[in-house]
């Protein structure tokens, strides 16, 4: 039998709501292990943000993919009608010279920024691939061994199970390095779009519409761009009306007319504008001072002889 003193101890933590919260066991989280070897190789990147992707020509041999899916994974080039609106002279060189020197380095950076997301997208793809053949013939040879060889079945089982992981994990890496591109592409957009005369809305609409690769825009500049007179596509011209108005006059006769009522309208009309102009030049001389009256040579004011 518990003494007096442990059992209201008990009845006081079963009345705690808080109590049960200590006495449960946190769920545990599995994890992978992460060497320091890899994060010695992410804070090595880190240690020059500015620089692109060096790749070697090891990496070049061994992540060679094909043209089309190179292709799809090239810096695209600025729109002739984008840059013309940075630069109204015709420039034989890159792009980017068109743009002020703090904008050229943004751009050079959202291209390396683009080029090493795209070889994170080449690399992963390629270890994805290997990883799905492996995952065939895995199978494969655990066909040909017999059934009565369990050992080797649990064994391989094991193997499947690694690289069935292996194989969706690169995958996803694939599709979030792909992810990290579109970004990229919207930063450069809305550099290149800050010499377009629109609102903020339309240049964002504009920045994040569906990227085709290949062109900066492609074609989501269609709606906006018109013909110009040699043939070719150019942003429209925006031209910002005017609230003047030009006032209108009406000729009015100051000649008497036959009829009585036109007469005296016009030398109403006439009378009116005679008071405008007296009240206008009394209230322009009353801005001046008084004339100061005229002194000879010694500085004494001349006196009218009486």
């Amino acid at each position: 039998m518990l003494p007096a003193s442990a059992s209201q101890a008990a009845t006081s933590a079963s009345d705690d709501p808080s109590a049960s919260l200590f006495a449960e066991q946190p769920a545990r989280v599995d994890t992978l292990p992460a060497p320091k070897l890899f994060s010695d190789v992410v804070k090595r990147q880190w240690a020059s943000p500015g620089t692109g992707p060096l790749p070697n020509s090891q990496d070049k041999k061994l992540y060679a993919i094909t043209n089309e899916f190179s292709d799809l994974l090239q810096v695209p080039v600025v729109d002739a009608p984008v840059v013309a609106l940075a630069s109204s002279t015709h420039l034989a060189g890159p792009p980017e010279e068109s743009l002020r020197p703090e904008d050229k380095q943004a751009e050079r950076t959202l291209i390396k920024g683009h080029q090493a997301s795209a070889w994170a997208v080449r690399i992963t793809s390629a270890v994805s691939f290997f990883n799905r053949a492996s995952i065939l013939w895995l199978k494969q040879l655990q066909d040909r061994i017999p059934a009565s060889d369990t050992r080797s079945h649990q064994d391989i089982n094991k193997i499947l199970a690694a690289v069935e992981f292996s194989a969706n994990a690169t995958l996803n890496m694939a599709r979030f390095a792909a992810k990290a591109i579109g970004p990229s592409v919207s930063s450069r957009r809305l550099l290149w779009l800050r010499h377009w005369q629109a609102d903020a809305r339309n240049k964002w609409r504009l920045a994040a519409a569906p990227y085709e690769s290949n062109s900066l825009f492609g074609s989501s500049l269609d709606p906006i761009l018109v013909e110009t007179r040699d043939d070719k596509k150019a942003f429209p011209v925006l031209s910002r009306r005017s609230d003047f108005r030009q006032p209108t006059y009406r000729n009015q006769s100051f000649c008497p007319s036959d009829s009585g009522s036109s007469y005296n309208r016009s030398s109403r009309n006439f009378s009116s504008r005679g008071l405008q102009n007296q009240d206008f030049q009394v209230r322009s001389n009353s801005r001046f001072p008084p004339r100061r009256p005229f002194r000879g040579g010694r500085g004494r004011p001349f006196r009218k002889s009486r």
